[in-house]
This record gives C-alpha cells, structure tokens and sequence, in this order.
C-alpha cells in the first residue's frame, strides 16, 4: 500500500504521474490519496477541505476512470486528525485493521529533514519511505534506512515523465491568467473556471 499525502491545492499533472507511477510498480497494490486537513500545521492550505475533496473525486473520476486501485481517503479532514502528522495517520489506519505494509511516499526535498518528522522511529517501524525524484531533485548518498527510490535514479528519470511545478507555482499561473494546459488535467481547470477558485474564472 502507498501512502500519497499532501495539500493537493490544486491536484496537477505532477500528482498524476505520481500516482500513474505507483500504480505501475508491481509491489503496490493500491495508492492511497491522503489531503491534509485544513489545520495541517506545516503549511496551511489556499482552498479549504470542501474544494480539494471535489477536485480530487474529480481526478479519480473523470482521469483515473475510478481505478479501483485508488482509494481516496478523508481521515485528516475530521476535526481529530485536522492537524494530523504522518505517525497519527498511520496509527489511525492500523486501528481500522490495515495490517498490509504501508510505503509513505516522498519528494526528494524531504529525505534530508525526515529525522525532524514527529516520532520517526516509530514511524520507520510501520512504513519504508519511497522517494519519488522530480527534475531538479537531489538525494543524499547513501539514503537513510528505510527509504527507497521508486525504480531505480536513472531508470525514473531517464524512462519515465516526471514534473517538477508546485502546487504554489501552479496557483500563481491560475491567479493571473496564464496558460496552465500540460501542467493541469483538463477536467479539474474547467472545473475550477467554472466555479471560480484560485481566482481564475471562465474566459479570463
């Protein structure tokens, strides 16, 4: 199981070939989509839990035809896990009865910082880290105990797409206008025109 936490504010192209990436690997059976709630203390979100829920739902339906290998998971949007870390989510899924091994998945720019995450040596007992590299990306050599690379370095980055925009970065083109075919799935912009969010509105 692969754990795919994150603000997702807004989903991109980025989160697609990342969870398109994770369904082809085969030692993951399903991909787990987590978004953070809107107390996540760490980095508070733009659009709040009601608008990022409709356009992941969104990306599940309408990009990933409802793969049934994707679950959509919601336990950080209630009020007792709202400002959540990554070892109380764990712990929650555990006492639903997932006793599946779980990977957490990452970017590159959080290996040099997971020693800092709440409880890690708890949290290394119950996942592997898998590092999902973008263009730019840098890792430590060797790697911590307990993280892996998706595939192979040179295999992912060489074989494989990859994208390196940020949801912020993303935000900023939305707000002004600019052109965002190739960095978001066609049916979350018309999605997020017609309803307005991250100031972008039909024709402008």
């Amino acid at each position: 199981m692969a754990i795919f936490g994150g603000s997702f504010d807004p989903p991109h192209n980025g989160h697609v070939l990342t969870m398109a990436h994770l369904l082809n690997d085969p030692e993951i059976e399903e991909v787990w989509v987590v978004p953070s709630g809107d107390a996540r203390y760490d980095k508070p979100s733009v659009a709040p839990a009601s608008v990022r829920k409709q356009l992941l739902e969104c990306l599940w339906s309408e990009v990933f035809r409802k793969n049934c290998a994707i679950r959509l998971c919601w336990e950080q949007f209630g009020a007792d896990l709202a400002d959540s870390t990554a070892i109380a989510l764990v712990e929650r899924f555990r006492q639903q009865g997932e006793d599946r091994p779980f990977y957490w998945v990452i970017g590159a720019d959080n290996v040099a910082t997971l020693s800092q995450w709440q409880r890690y040596e708890e949290l290394c007992q119950q996942v592997v880290f898998l590092v999902v590299p973008r263009i730019g990306d840098s890792l430590p050599e060797p790697l911590p105990d307990g993280v892996r690379l998706l595939g192979s370095w040179r295999d992912v980055m060489v074989n494989y797409a990859s994208f390196s925009l940020s949801s912020s970065e993303l935000r900023g083109l939305l707000a002004t206008g600019a052109e965002v075919a190739g960095y978001l799935p066609e049916p979350l912009r018309a999605r997020i025109e017609e309803e307005g969010w991250y100031g972008r509105r039909d024709g402008e």
